[in-house]
């Protein structure tokens, strides 16, 4: 294993302690490394201006884009794990949208099925 940066001292104690108190009862790796797989979100909206009221023959969907969005688009309704997939990509392209230079609007998250609909707001049916 190689060591990562420590970032704080409590960070390394903390980590310790729980290596010593679970070794033996689990397997236990601090500082493991997360890959950085490339994803692509299937749609990020940003609106020309924000806040502005949208068409009223967009219905749902203007309300959804009246703000920076991304969507992710399925054919049948997604298990556990493929929505908690979208949203993980959705905080990391969220993540490398607030490294740039110049901030943009940081998007809310929305999924679509032919059935429901799901956004960081709510649960729409």
């Amino acid at each position: 294993m190689v060591a990562a940066v420590m970032r704080a001292r409590y960070d390394w104690f903390g980590k310790q302690m729980i290596r010593d108190l679970l070794e033996g009862h689990c397997s236990v790796e601090t500082d493991a490394e997360v890959p950085a797989d490339t994803r692509r979100i299937d749609v990020w909206v940003t609106p020309h201006e924000m806040g502005a009221s949208p068409p009223e023959h967009l219905g749902l969907l203007g309300r959804i884009t009246s703000g920076a969005v991304t969507l992710e688009l399925f054919h049948n309704t997604p298990g556990g794990d493929e929505l908690a997939g979208c949203l993980i990509k959705h905080g990391e392209f969220r993540h490398f949208l607030s490294r740039r230079r110049t901030l943009p609007p940081l998007p809310g998250c929305a999924a679509s099925t032919r059935a429901h609909r799901f956004s960081t707001r709510g649960w729409w049916w």
